[in-house]
C-alpha cells in the first residue's frame, strides 16, 4: 500500500518530485544535511503511518540543543505536510510539536567578537601557508580575509561576499552594490558560479562603503587581478568551506571560542544597535525584509548596553534611605 512507504523513501521521493526543482541549491544541502544527520538513521526506516504526535514531540524533545531540534522540526514537517497532500496520511504528526522542551534551558551564548579580536583573526587567517602549493594557499587565505572583513564590515551573508565582483565596487562614491551572490551544490570548483538570484527583493542593495573596509579591498583590488573579488591565484571561485575552515583555525590558534561564519552578520547588527543606529536604519543597511527579524534574531545585546540602559534611564536620585521617614503605627 502507498502509505507503507518509509520515511527515508519519502525524503527522497518529495526532493527529487519537488524539492530540487523549488529550492536553490545551497537550500538543498541544507535540507539533506539536516535530514541525514539527524533523521535518517534514527527515524527513516519507519513506516510514516506509524507515527504520531507523542512520538515526534518526544523525538524532539530528545535532541542536543535548541538549534537542531528547530532544523530538525521544520524538515519533519515538509516531509509530513507534503505526504498529508499527497494521500499518503491523514494528517500531519508534526502539527502539534513544539520547542517549549528548551525555552527554559539555559542556551550558551554565542561568543561576542570584539574588533580586536577580529583584527587578530584576520592576520592568522593571512600567515597560514602550510602548503606544498604556497602561493595559492596564501592567495586564497587574503581571499578568505577579504570575505571575513565584508561580512564584519558590511553585514553580507557568506554567499553575497563571496559573489562581489569587482564592478560591485565604488571606491570613488564610496558604495557597494551587493546584486550577486555565489551558488554552490557541491564541494569542486565546477560547482561554482554567480548568479544575481540573492535571498529575497530586499537582499539586494547600494550601500555605504565602509571606510574601515575600504583600504583593505584597495589593497587587496591591487593585488588580485580578476573580475571576482572572491577567487584563487587563477581566478576560479572558491568553495566557501575554505573559509569556514581558515575561520575555525584562526579562532583554535588564538584559543577564541568558535564562532559561526554567519554570526559575524549578526555583530555587524548589534554594533549597529550599540552606536544607537536607528531600528529603521538598521534594517535597510542589513536588507532584512521584515523589521522583527532586525530586533529579534540579530540584535544581542551586550551585558554593558542592559547596564548602561537601566543606569541612563533611571538616574534620578532617590532620597537617601536615611532620610525616610518611618512611623511606626500606635
Amino acid at each position: 500500500e502507498v502509505n507503507n512507504i518509509t520515511l527515508n523513501e519519502l525524503f527522497d521521493e518529495y526532493m527529487e518530485r519537488y524539492g530540487k526543482k523549488k529550492y536553490r541549491p545551497s537550500t538543498v544541502r541544507g535540507y539533506y544535511h539536516s535530514y541525514d544527520a539527524q533523521i535518517r538513521k534514527p527515524l527513516g526506516f519507519r513506516k510514516i503511518a506509524s507515527f504520531s504526535y507523542r512520538d515526534m514531540q518526544d523525538y524532539i524533545n530528545s535532541l542536543a540543543t535548541q538549534s537542531v531540534a528547530f532544523h530538525t522540526k521544520k524538515t519533519l514537517n515538509v516531509l509530513f505536510n507534503y505526504a498529508v497532500k499527497s494521500m499518503y496520511i491523514l494528517e500531519n504528526p508534526m502539527s502539534y510539536v513544539t520547542l517549549s522542551a528548551f525555552e527554559n534551558n539555559d542556551i550558551k551564548e554565542e561568543h561576542i567578537l570584539s574588533e580586536e579580536e577580529l583584527i587578530k583573526i584576520i592576520e592568522c587567517v593571512v600567515q597560514r601557508r602550510k602548503s606544498q602549493d604556497k602561493n595559492n594557499t596564501s592567495f586564497i587565505s587574503y581571499a578568505a580575509a577579504i570575505t571575513i572583513l565584508l561580512s564584519y564590515y558590511q553585514g553580507l551573508r557568506i554567499s553575497e561576499a563571496m559573489g562581489v565582483l569587482r564592478e560591485d565596487i565604488d571606491f570613488e562614491s564610496n558604495l557597494l552594490y551587493v546584486s550577486h551572490r555565489l551558488e554552490y551544490a557541491e564541494n569542486g570548483k565546477e560547482n561554482l558560479r554567480i548568479v544575481n538570484q540573492l535571498k529575497t527583493k530586499d537582499s539586494k542593495a547600494t550601500l555605504p562603503l565602509s571606510n574601515k573596509l575600504k583600504p583593505y579591498l584597495q589593497d587587496w583590488l591591487e593585488y588580485n587581478p580578476y573580475e571576482y573579488v572572491v577567487c584563487d591565484i587563477e581566478g576560479n571561485l572558491i568553495n566557501p568551506e575554505h573559509v569556514h575552515r581558515r575561520l575555525n583555525q584562526a579562532c583554535d590558534q588564538l584559543d577564541i571560542p568558535r564562532i559561526r561564519f554567519h554570526y559575524l552578520r549578526h555583530m555587524f547588527s548589534s554594533n549597529l544597535v550599540s552606536s544607537n543606529v536607528q531600528p529603521k536604519t538598521v534594517q535597510k543597511l542589513t536588507r532584512h525584509s521584515n523589521i522583527s527579524t532586525t530586533l529579534n534574531i540579530y540584535v544581542h545585546a551586550k551585558d554593558d548596553d542592559m547596564r548602561n540602559a537601566i543606569d541612563e534611564t533611571f538616574n534620578i536620585p532617590l532620597i537617601p534611605i536615611k532620610d525616610w521617614n518611618f512611623k511606626k503605627e500606635e
